[in-house]
C-alpha cells in the first residue's frame, strides 16, 4: 500500500501504521484533489 502511493505523481511521503490501521501521506500543494482520487483508488485495489 505505502509503495503504491508513493508512486502516485504529487506524492511526496507516505506511511501506513497497520496497528493503528491508517494510512498518512503527504501532497504537493499544485496536485491535491487529484492525488486524493488516485489514493482512494489505489486503496480500493487492495
Amino acid at each position: 500500500m505505502e509503495r503504491g502511493v508513493s508512486k502516485i505523481d504529487g506524492v511526496v511521503n507516505s506511511n501506513v501504521d497497520y496497528i493503528a490501521e491508517t494510512l498518512s501521506f503527504e501532497v504537493a500543494d499544485e496536485n491535491e484533489s487529484g492525488v486524493l482520487s488516485q489514493v482512494k483508488q489505489e486503496k480500493a485495489a487492495i
